[in-house]
């Protein structure tokens, strides 16, 4: 069995060594990340549909359309905290899991 690939990014916002105009507040970073998961489509051009199927007390399960590729996932969500995305284990991306955090 092959070990599991654990990578980790930083974006950096609001840094004070790269001032490029007004800083953004932790409920707009929020309100932007939400519209990613709900409309990924306006992110990524090889998106040809996304459709939220159920919305249930933070999670959100949707389809996404990728020519003849259809992709599941569960996005869990922790208001202005965090979102995790798990994509479908029998899906393209064999359960894979992206976790992203709003740290201070």
């Amino acid at each position: 069995m092959a070990a599991a690939l654990h990578h980790e990014h930083l974006v950096r916002i609001n840094d004070p060594a790269n001032f490029a105009g007004e800083w953004l507040t932790r409920e707009q970073l929020w309100a932007g990340l939400r519209h990613t998961i709900e409309a990924p489509q306006v992110l990524d051009g090889s998106i040809d549909s996304a459709f939220v199927r159920e919305v249930v007390p933070g999670t959100l399960a949707r389809e996404i359309r990728r020519g003849s590729v259809l992709m599941r996932d569960e996005v869990q969500l922790v208001p202005h905290e965090s979102l995790q995305i798990r994509a479908d284990a029998s899906g393209a991306f064999a359960g894979s899991t992206l976790t992203i955090r709003i740290e201070e």
